[in-house]
């Protein structure tokens, strides 16, 4: 998918959920728990060259996306899609802009994938319907799919963009 495949006003939505989710983020910051999270995954794994909203320690990438995204649904305000039933608001924004500051990508770039990311996570939670939150890892799986099939950075390395959740795919690549 190119940038000008997207209807401009899809593009204007998209951008409007990037901003609110990196809003909730920074708002959830000021919550026990981001303090717990962060301290958490610092003792953990340690720092890292990824950006966590709000703070000013780094982690390193796989695990920047985590604490984003829980920052962004830790307040439960992140927009939900009414058919799918799924939070995509929690995991596309983190997973995206954290692939997009680490392999270093233009905003064009980075709003298409991002579209791909929402598109793909609504289809996979329609396709598993059975409750609000019953298939979780449909987050997980999207992510991998988006990484593996190099929808962000395509002047990345391979590994540094599936790394993030290799595991969950099972490939031996």
């Amino acid at each position: 998918m190119n940038i000008e495949d997207i209807p401009a006003l899809v593009r204007d939505r998209a951008k409007y959920l990037i901003l609110d989710a990196v809003g909730i983020a920074f708002v959830t910051r000021h919550y026990p728990i981001s303090e717990k999270t962060r301290n958490g995954l610092l003792d953990a794994v340690g720092t890292g060259t990824a950006s966590v909203a709000g703070f000013q320690e780094k982690l390193p990438l796989r695990d920047t996306v985590i604490i984003n995204g829980a920052l962004v649904h830790g307040l439960d305000y992140d927009d939900t899609h009414p058919r799918s039933i799924v939070h995509p608001e929690a995991s596309s924004p983190s997973t995206v802009l954290g692939f997009g500051e680490h392999c270093d990508v233009g905003g064009r770039e980075l709003l298409t994938a991002y579209v791909t990311a929402m598109q793909s996570i609504i289809r996979i939670r329609m396709a598993a319907m059975g409750g609000l939150h019953r298939w979780g890892c449909a987050a997980g799986v999207n992510a991998a799919y988006l990484a593996k099939n190099g929808f962000v950075g395509p002047t990345c390395p391979y590994e540094s963009r599936f790394g993030l959740y290799k595991n969950h795919l099972h490939d031996d690549e």
